[in-house]
């Protein structure tokens, strides 16, 4: 069973990072400031999805 939440802990990790390093690339390739709230808004709805995700393995 611990196998399965460290998988999980490092899904999550990863997930995290990639959605860090999404959100920094569409910031840096910006032009107005639209799309860098979009960008932004983007970065937290992810943030968002996984600690549903954790919620949901969790209980």
């Amino acid at each position: 069973m611990d196998f399965w939440r460290i998988l999980i802990v490092l899904a999550i990790v990863f997930s995290l990072f990639s959605a860090w390093k999404d959100y920094r690339k569409k910031v840096d390739k910006a032009e107005v400031e639209e799309e860098k709230r979009q960008a932004g808004v983007s970065f937290l709805l992810k943030i968002f999805l996984l600690i549903l995700v954790i919620a949901v393995f969790i209980f």
